[in-house]
């Protein structure tokens, strides 16, 4: 019996897990298509480099559809799923090349946004800007601020810098 139990509960998550990535699509296609991303549980400076010895405490996983609106938007959506439930979370569009030396909310190619978890974990969040000049990708930037630190308890970044 606990292993017909356990089988179920297996079965549960694998279907939930590919209702979720089921429609992912290739992460290079540029974004007048639309495309697929990955969030992964990396820290990046501005430049898009991963920091690797930073850690995170999070669970969960994301992934962002990134696409153009018209000749000069872009639109990321951002997904989250069994991260910290109750939790809020900050979402930054950071476009590429910076324009200036810093990625944070209200630095020119930065737009920021945020959102709060329900109870399972699951949070999302449309972000829209325009493009700057000289941009010729964006990323995204998820994070659950920490109370006794400037290093984020939780974060998730693109997996690539999107093309656009």
């Amino acid at each position: 019996m606990r292993r017909i139990i356990a089988l179920l509960i297996v079965g549960a998550n694998m279907l939930g897990a590919t209702m979720f990535w089921g429609n992912a699509g290739i992460a290079a296609a540029d974004a007048s298509s639309g495309a697929f991303v990955p969030l992964t549980p990396k820290f990046r400076a501005c430049d898009f480099t991963w920091a690797t010895n930073v850690a995170t405490n999070g669970t969960g996983s994301g992934r962002t559809a990134i696409s153009k609106a018209g000749s000069n938007k872009v639109v990321a959506q951002v997904q989250l799923i069994a991260a910290q439930p109750q939790a809020h979370y900050n979402v930054r569009l950071i476009q590429s090349p910076s324009p200036t030396a810093g990625c944070g909310a209200g630095d020119a190619g930065v737009t920021a946004g945020g959102f709060d978890t329900d109870g399972s974990g699951a949070g999302a969040l449309t972000l829209q800007s325009t493009i700057s000049s000289n941009t010729t990708g964006v990323w995204v930037f998820v994070d659950r601020p920490s109370p006794h630190s400037q290093t984020p308890i939780d974060f998730f970044t693109s997996e690539i810098i999107t093309p656009i």
